[in-house]
């Protein structure tokens, strides 16, 4: 796979001065933490749904989205295509018994949203 939804985000350097006067910055040699702009991710149209195959999968207590997107995707960094399908972005707000959807093949989804 190897996509990174930060690949095509503009990042910068925070330098807000309480970044710029720690230390843990300037002994690593930068002015500050590299922060990417906020995405914005569409939701797939209804025509574009109908060419994914959505697995099903019961939240259980200590699931977690990047354990799944592991067993879905093969790759635990796209845990926030999960969270971002089910239009739930904590874990914390699935309650168990609740049924996930897992959008595949993950390639399609990646091409959607303007990643790959």
């Amino acid at each position: 796979m190897g996509m990174s939804r930060y690949d095509k985000r503009f990042s910068f350097y925070n330098r807000d001065l309480n970044y710029v006067l720690s230390n843990i910055f300037r002994k690593r040699g930068l002015t500050g933490p590299i922060q990417y702009t906020t995405a914005r991710l569409r939701y797939p149209t209804v025509s574009e749904i109908r060419n994914l195959t959505i697995e099903k999968k019961i939240w259980t207590a200590g699931e977690k989205y990047f354990k799944l997107a592991n067993e879905f995707y093969g790759d635990p960094q796209y845990w926030w295509v999960v969270a971002w399908y089910n239009q739930e972005p904590l874990e914390t707000n699935v309650k168990p018994g609740t049924v996930i959807d897992i959008p595949t093949p993950i390639e399609v989804i990646l091409q959607y949203l303007g990643i790959v």
